[in-house]
């Protein structure tokens, strides 16, 4: 049989900081104080306050000495009433190490993306790169007659709309 503090091929973590939950806004630190201190020697009591209206935001984390402390204050006040509220209490267990993230992946160990891969043909004047316009031709006459429209078809002079003024025609 597995020890105690094993739990699934792990070691459980024994932690010494527990959270309460589901707080009324009339509990104060003394109150928290005063209860969870008969589990055992409180070392810090954090309860984050709602600036604006100076109550608590229904959260307070305990941190006790002993982990037997906490894990007493567990089995005695989970679920119990608090100024007639069901408050939730667990162990806080501590954050888990993240590895960093992979680095992204590169083209090349010394790509940069503000110059052009070695090898790549230029894009300015006469290198025949994308992004700018072809000019006119040379005899000097535009690609559409002078007065249309490139994005409209000749035929399709008039508005769509009905309105009277073409409806009188």
């Amino acid at each position: 049989m597995a020890s105690p503090t094993m739990s699934r091929g792990r070691p459980r973590s024994r932690s010494t900081k527990i959270v309460v939950e589901r707080l009324t806004k009339n509990v104060n630190e003394d109150h928290l104080y005063e209860i969870f201190g008969e589990y055992g020697q409180i070392r810090d009591l954090d309860l984050p306050m709602n600036r604006t209206f100076g109550t608590n935001r229904g959260t307070a984390y305990i941190l006790y000495d002993h982990v037997d402390d906490a894990e007493a204050a567990i089995a005695h006040m989970h679920e119990a009433q608090l100024d007639g509220a069901v408050i939730n209490v667990s162990i806080v267990l501590p954050r888990r190490k993240v590895s960093p993230p992979p680095p992204l992946a590169r083209r090349g160990a010394n790509f940069d993306p503000r110059n052009p891969p070695p090898g790549a043909r230029p894009s300015g004047p006469g290198g025949g790169g994308r992004g700018r316009r072809a000019s006119p031709p040379a005899s000097g006459r535009s690609r559409y007659p002078p007065g249309s429209d490139s994005y409209r078809p000749r035929y399709d002079r008039r508005s769509r709309s009905r309105s009277r003024e073409w409806s009188r025609r």
